[in-house]
Formats: C-alpha cells, sequence, structure tokens
C-alpha cells in the first residue's frame, strides 16, 4: 500500500511539475532564510547563555549623559548590595588586561587574563579539567588556567600546583614588575559564543588591595525577583561622587549589545531588521507552497470524487493526499540543507557569526515542515475538497492565500528597502575624515609600551610606497578610540561626558583632513587650549570661540570648532569631542601626557603600491616584535 502511495504521489506531481517544482524551491529557500535569519539573531542576543543561571546574572551599569557605563567603584558595588537584599551574590572583576606570563626560563608570552574575586566561581561556573574551584578560591594569587593555554604552556604535562610568572613591562624599557603566582586549576575552553575573552584567571581581593579603580560588578539576583522593581530603586540610590546618575542592572545577555557592540560587525538594529526580511521570505513560501498544492487539488476535485465513487473511503483518501504533501515538504527540507551548507562560509563571512550549531537551526526548520504537513493534512481531513460548490466560492481560499501573499510581499519590499538604505548609508556615509588608502598598525600592548613609536614610524616613513605616517592612541576608524572626559563651562556648571582626543602628532588634523569650521587648529604650542566638535559646540551654544573648558582640574581655551568625525557606527549620533595635545611623558602638570601601550599608527598608502606597502609594514611589525598585534 505504501508503495502505491508513493507511486501515485510521484506521478501526481510529475503531472504539475512546473507547480511542484516552483513550490518545492521557493519553499526551500524560505526554510534556508529561516535558517539564516533565526541563527544571526539568536547567535547576537544569547552571548554566554551557556553558564548554568546566566538568566539571573546581572551586571551593574551607570548611565551618564551619552550612555552608560558597566564601570563601578568597589564600595559603590558593596553599597548596591547592601541596599538591594534581592542581590544573592557579587563579585567584582577586572576585565580584559594583558601582561607577559612565564614558565622558570622559558620565553615570556603575552596573554589575555581577567583579575576575580572569590565569589566569581558562585556566579559562573566552568567545567573543570583539573583542579578545583575550592582550592582557587582559599588560595590568594593562584591562577586557573584555560585548557588551550595549559597545553600552550605545559604540553599534556598536569600543570596544577607548578609557579607561573607574571611580568608587567614598564614603559620604554624601564625594569619590569615581576609577580609569582601558583596554578591551582585548569578549566575547559569557553565557546566563542562569550564575552569574556580570558587565557587565566588571576584570584584578587579588591578589599585587600584597596583597589581605586572602576572595574565590573556582577550580581546574581533570587530567581523570584522582580527585576523592574529592583531596577526602580536603584534608580534613587546614591553613593559620594555617584549621586547624580542613579544605577541599573543590564542582563548577562545584553552586555554584548550594551558595551561590546563596537565588536559586532553590524548594530543589533540592522540584524532585527535583516532577519525580519528573511522571515517574511520564509512566510511568502511557505505561503506560496500552500497556494499552489491548494490550487493543485482543487484542479483534482473530481478526481478524489470519482475515487470515492468507486470506493475509496476518506481516511484513505487522506493518506494519499498526506503522502503527496509530505514528499515535496521533505524534498524542499532536504535541499534547504544543501543551501544552508552550500552558503555557511559566506554567511559567517558576511555576518560574523559562528554556525558550528546550525543543526540547532535546521530543526527550526524541521518544525515548520512539519507545521505546514499537518495545515494541509488538517485542511484535507475536514473535506473541504469534496464538497459540491458554486465557482465563487471555489476559489475563495486560493483569493484568501494570494492576498496574504501580497502583504507578505509588501512588508518584505518595505523591510528590504529600509536595509537597503541602512547600507547605503552605511557605505556612503560622511566620516568626517578621509580613511581612503589608510592602513592602521598596532604592535600590541605589550611591545607598545617597550617601544618609543618615534623608530617604528621613521621606519614606516622610509617605504617609498608609504606617503604618510600618524600616530594616534586608539583605534578612530572601526571603533571610537577615545576615553571619557567630564568637561563643563561658565554657562553649563553641571559636568557633561565629552570624549576626548589626546593627539601626540599635530599632524593628526591634516592626516585625516578634519575640516575646520571656525577659529584655528592648535599647534604644538597650545598646552592649554583645544578644538572641539561641531556637537560639542552645538551644547555649548554661540560664540564659544575663546571660551574655557574645565576638565580634571585643567583649564583649556576653545580655538576652534571641527566637523563631527564618526569612529564608530555612523547609525549612532556623534559625541561631542575634545581634541587636545598630549605628549608621552611629562613634567608639567598641565600638560596632558598618553599611555604608549594605545599607540596606533595610521599609514597612507599610494593605491597603486599597496601590496608592497603592506609587505613593508609586516616587515616592520617583525622588527618591532609586535605581539597580540592587529592590521587592517
Amino acid at each position: 500500500m505504501l508503495r502505491h502511495y508513493l507511486k501515485i504521489a510521484f506521478r501526481n506531481l510529475w503531472k504539475y511539475k512546473t507547480q511542484s517544482l516552483v513550490s518545492i524551491f521557493g519553499l526551500a529557500f524560505g526554510l534556508a532564510c529561516l535558517v539564516f535569519g533565526g541563527y544571526w539573531i539568536h547567535w547576537e542576543t544569547t552571548y554566554d547563555s551557556f553558564f548554568p543561571d546566566a538568566q539571573n546574572i546581572y551586571i551593574l551599569t551607570q548611565p551618564y549623559e551619552d550612555g552608560q557605563t558597566n564601570l563601578i567603584q568597589f564600595k559603590t558595588a558593596q553599597g548596591v548590595t547592601a541596599q538591594i537584599p534581592e542581590l544573592e551574590q557579587m563579585s567584582f572583576v577586572n576585565l580584559d588586561l594583558l601582561d607577559y606570563f612565564q614558565i622558570e626560563e622559558q620565553p615570556r608570552l603575552s596573554m589575555d587574563f581577567d583579575m576575580v574575586d572569590s565569589s566569581f566561581l558562585n556566579l559562573f561556573r566552568f567545567e573543570f579539567v583539573a583542579g578545583s574551584a575550592a582550592s582557587f578560591k582559599h588560595t590568594p594569587q593562584s591562577i586557573i588556567l584555560t585548557q588551550r593555554t595549559a597545553n600552550k604552556l605545559f604540553g599534556n604535562e598536569n600543570p596544577v600546583g607548578k609557579q607561573l610568572k607574571q611580568i608587567t613591562p614598564q614603559y620604554f624599557g624601564n625594569e619590569s614588575v615581576i609577580k609569582t603566582h601558583t596554578i591551582v586549576a585548569v578549566i575547559k575552553d569557553l565557546p566563542r559564543h562569550t564575552n569574556f575573552n580570558f587565557e587565566l584567571l588571576i584570584n584578587w581581593s579588591p578589599v585587600a588591595e584597596n583597589y581605586p579603580f572602576n572595574c565590573v560588578s556582577f550580581y546574581k539576583i533570587h530567581t523570584d525577583a522582580n527585576i523592574q522593581s529592583i531596577n526602580n530603586r536603584l534608580s534613587g540610590i546614591t553613593f559620594g561622587e555617584d549621586a547624580e546618575t542613579g544605577f541599573s542592572l543590564t542582563p548577562l545577555s545584553g552586555v554584548r549589545t550594551a558595551f561590546h557592540s563596537w565588536q559586532m560587525k553590524y548594530s543589533l538594529a540592522f540584524v532585527r531588521i535583516f532577519a525580519i526580511a528573511l522571515l517574511l521570505a520564509c512566510l511568502g513560501a511557505v505561503f506560496n507552497f500552500i497556494s499552489l498544492n491548494v490550487h493543485r487539488t482543487l484542479n483534482r476535485n473530481n478526481e478524489f470524487n470519482l475515487r470515492k465513487t468507486l470506493g475509496a473511503d476518506k481516511r484513505r483518501l487522506v493518506a494519499l493526499y498526506l503522502w503527496e504533501t509530505a514528499m515535496p515538504v521533505v524534498v524542499a527540507f532536504l535541499l534547504s540543507v544543501i543551501i544552508v551548507k552550500a552558503l555557511q562560509v559566506p554567511f559567517e563571512w558576511l555576518s560574523g557569526v559562528d554556525m558550528q550549531d546550525v543543526a540547532i537551526a535546521i530543526v527550526w526548520s524541521v518544525g515548520v515542515c512539519v507545521l505546514l504537513v499537518t495545515v494541509m493534512y488538517g485542511i484535507f481531513r475536514t473535506g473541504v475538497f469534496f464538497r459540491k460548490r458554486n465557482r465563487p466560492s471555489r476559489y475563495s481560499a486560493q483569493r484568501s492565500l494570494c492576498t496574504a501573499q501580497i502583504i507578505i510581499a509588501s512588508f518584505l519590499m518595505m523591510v528590504a528597502l529600509v536595509s537597503f538604505r541602512q547600507m547605503k548609508f552605511m557605505v556612503s556615509a560622511d566620516l568626517g575624515m578621509k580613511v581612503d588608502n589608510v592602513a592602521m598598525m598596532y604592535l600590541g600592548m605589550m611591545s607598545s609600551m617597550e617601544t618609543n613609536p618615534e623608530p617604528v614610524k621613521s621606519r614606516l616613513a622610509e617605504s617609498p610606497y608609504i606617503s604618510d605616517v600618524v600616530i594616534f592612541p586608539g583605534n578612530m576608524i572601526n571603533y571610537p578610540g577615545a576615553v571619557s572626559a567630564i568637561v563643563s563651562w561658565s554657562e553649563h556648571p553641571e559636568e557633561a561626558t565629552w570624549r576626548i582626543y589626546s593627539i601626540p602628532d599635530i599632524h593628526f588634523f591634516s592626516f585625516f583632513d578634519l575640516r575646520l569650521l571656525e577659529g584655528r587648529l592648535i599647534d604644538e604650542h597650545d598646552v592649554k587650549k583645544c578644538v572641539i566638535s561641531e556637537t560639542a559646540a552645538r551644547r555649548m551654544g554661540e560664540n564659544m570661540i575663546g571660551q574655557r573648558l574645565a576638565m580634571s582640574g585643567f583649564e583649556l581655551e576653545i580655538t576652534g570648532v571641527v566637523k563631527d568625525i564618526f569612529g564608530g557606527s555612523t547609525h549612532e549620533p556623534a559625541p561631542p569631542v575634545l581634541f587636545v595635545s598630549s605628549l608621552y611623558a611629562s613634567d608639567e602638570p598641565e600638560i596632558f601626557f598618553i599611555m604608549p601601550y594605545m599607540n596606533h599608527y595610521y599609514i597612507k598608502v599610494l593605491p597603486e603600491n599597496r601590496t608592497r606597502a603592506t609587505e613593508h609594514i609586516r616587515q616592520v611589525m617583525q622588527e618591532f616584535h609586535a605581539d597580540a598585534s592587529s592590521f587592517t
């Protein structure tokens, strides 16, 4: 009987082969769209969700004028814990640090590490390969290695109980600071789907060290706690210098989009629009499949009635129809898997996601297929195709399905138009600076701390394929490379948060061709003067040239206004920016100084000799012992 059903199903599909091919390939494309769109939005919104109790872990944040910060003082974090009883655990963590580490007389290696207190392992549970959480908690200055780091340092040897030196270099070759730690445990490597970037963890006590700097504080809240109620109370809590701002809790799943969005290739809003477009494409394919299936079945109405007359019961007709519906759905599903696998690598390159768990996403399309077959089975099971009907009602179902397809197509066109305009804006938006044919070189934190930047700059400029070089302390092309500064002025006694661009090379303005709108630019003699962006000028009001800004005990005179620049996403409003002249070191308190480890080298290459310029840049990186370097 089964063989008979399959034969009839195949013959009918072949009879209406054009409709069958359109519906199968359309459904396969729609299912592939569902997988890609759903996986991308799921990837961006579920970072660190693999941790047990991740849904109950939050970080303390503090709003300011242009956003929010997750860096809080330790006393403030303790005070919040004391006032909010729903907070069960608190961990104060110093994230994303970098130092050299060395085993005995082996070469030193630069490694990323986090400094965590003893409560960290109560919030974040790791899978231990060797050692235990208890030994880490009860051993001050102890170290936990990831499995990859342990293999890199010790090979197959058990590292537990061994010593590891931490070497913190000082600027320009001064004597390094050395600490010795004991390795007490090894944990499994974290998946890529995490905001944590450590190779090892160091146990520390912010209380014992009286740590003065701001860090990230994680909290685990009670399962039954109302987060909205907690945030309402936090908004009214004040502690000393933080009296004007209040606080809030951000869920662990929202940390990436709130504080690590610069690591995302596209904004979350764009990802959502893209996912909606793919979802609409999937819905359009599903409705197209149903419409063609209904049309084909209606054309066979006489055939079904004849089969009933010849003795076929309704159950057998339903079984036959079920096979005829399930066959193209199964074929479409298999084709969608082939499409996903064929486009997986290009999609990963485009989106920046890692589709190692794509099988999970494919399960979603299985659910759609099952639902689709169930719906078609339900329609046929009701016997609507066997009833005699006049011509207008005969096509009512098709009209409804066509109307649904038109509505979905209209929404899809709208979403596609929005996505196109966003992409066009990203490509053609005025950045306020010229970055064409500009490469960026970074030697890494460790090498930059020990290397005088002027010889590096001179060595780069030796190439005839490089026309200009400038140094800036940060990545300002792909990321807003500036720190925040608290400023105030006479008409605005309240403090405001602006970005500060500390410029060791006044040639910076002409290198990036920043457009002067008013006044004049600063030069190397202007140690108490500054230039501001047009957004900063608008916030200050009219006639700002000659006015004075107060910042961290300094008074700076404004000499000019330049056009806004977009170092990060052009989808976000341009922040107010302050440009000041800086030096690497100075005994004069009125001169700003910058940390050498931040130095990035921006290089103008001749477009016709890009390959040779790239070879020279890489050679310079090798000469100056670049570590954890980047070149774009």
